[in-house]
């Protein structure tokens, strides 16, 4: 394994390890709650971040810093099949416009925002600090770890991942804007097409199809850089910059 896979995987094993303790802060449910009362919480405060980062990053959370990501990427090892059906990665943005929509909604009915509380509902920081929140943890786990079994790699990410339409979001914005951003750049000229780009895919992405045009542009690309370690021809490259 390349070094720096090995590194992501230390730390996605990390984040992981960490859930018990940042499950809330990812929350869809307190993020709907806090609003109920006038509060930005934490969990709005993470995907304010996120959708930040995606600005210059994309989705590299995904492919470094999701602890969810971290527990599908485990499930690709006992269920390595790609996503199928495809459709099914659109069933995300119909959870993400209902989200969305309930939270905007909470805060009119709360009269605005009042304050912010970034340890709403969570005991000192900690979002399983009591036996009944581990069944809310492993209920989510349960999820996040069946979906991919089910249908393949990293299926959650792709079905239902309110996050993941919010980094979609602003990486598009910033290619409109042209920001500078970090990309994966190809060489059509250097590629032998051997397809092990999309074998390698945790995403299950056409990646050989990108490199005939220059650059992955798939807003599901996860900026994991499998692909980029993996090539035998160095036909796939990291670049930081606008266009």
């Amino acid at each position: 394994m390349k070094k720096r896979q090995r590194l992501r995987y230390g730390i996605l094993m990390l984040f992981f390890a960490l859930f018990p303790i940042t499950l809330n802060y990812y929350s869809p449910y307190l993020s709907v709650m806090g609003p109920s009362e006038g509060i930005v919480n934490g969990s709005l405060i993470v995907f304010a971040g996120l959708f930040i980062g995606s600005l210059f990053f994309g989705r590299f959370w995904c492919g470094w810093l999701c602890p969810a990501g971290a527990a599908q990427e485990a499930c690709a090892v006992v269920q390595p099949k790609k996503l199928s059906p495809k459709w099914l990665k659109y069933l995300k943005y119909v959870i993400y416009i209902a989200w969305i929509s309930l939270i905007i909604l909470m805060f009119i009915s709360a009269g605005g925002i009042i304050k912010t509380d970034f340890l709403y509902m969570t005991d000192h920081g900690i979002s399983v600090a009591q036996p009944a929140n581990y069944i809310i943890y492993y209920g989510v786990l349960f999820i996040m770890c069946i979906l991919p079994l089910i249908f393949g790699k990293h299926a959650a990410c792709y079905m239902i991942c309110w996050m993941a339409p919010t980094m979609i979001i602003g990486q598009t914005i910033a290619k409109w804007l042209k920001l500078p951003r970090l990309r994966i750049k190809t060489s059509a000229e250097t590629c032998v097409d051997c397809k092990k780009c999309d074998r390698e895919c945790p995403r299950s992405l056409p990646v050989s199809d990108y490199v005939k045009k220059g650059e992955i542009t798939d807003v599901e690309c996860s900026k994991c850089f499998v692909c980029v370690d993996n090539c035998p021809t160095k036909s796939l490259s990291i670049k930081f910059g606008g266009r």
